[in-house]
């Protein structure tokens, strides 16, 4: 699940973000189905977790046949099929939004120790640090 800004902003220009806000709690119930049913998959000792994404596509299955995300479509005209990923993931966005960064985060990220990042030259150790 990425949203991409070039995404969203075809999202709303689709009507989509209103085809959201008007029914929030009936998306936030299926996103809370869609994470019990993925849920059902888990063994009791995985030590993997659910992961947005995973909920997303659960998601996708249930929008293809919500009545509200069928005549959205059908008003609009809209045929193409990709329309589901990406309201999955907007919906999935709207409740599990990606971290907050800015440029002076991004740009003083820190590299774990034992790695070296792709700017830096090999040196002597160079075997040692992988």
């Amino acid at each position: 699940m990425i949203l991409t800004l070039e995404t969203l902003r075809v999202l709303r220009s689709k009507g989509f973000v209103q085809l959201y806000t008007g029914r929030e709690e009936k998306w936030r119930e299926m996103v809370e189905n869609a994470t019990t049913y993925a849920k059902t998959f888990l063994t009791e000792g995985d030590r993997d977790r659910l992961r947005p994404s995973d909920i997303a596509e659960v998601l996708q299955n249930a929008l293809k046949f919500d009545p509200h995300f069928e005549k959205h479509l059908t008003n609009r005209k809209i045929k193409e099929k990709h329309w589901v990923k990406d309201f999955a993931d907007y919906i999935m966005d709207q409740i599990y939004p990606p971290a907050e960064t800015n440029k002076k985060e991004v740009s003083h990220v820190a590299i774990p120790q034992g790695r070296r990042s792709i700017h830096q030259r090999p040196n002597a150790n160079y075997e040692q640090a992988w």
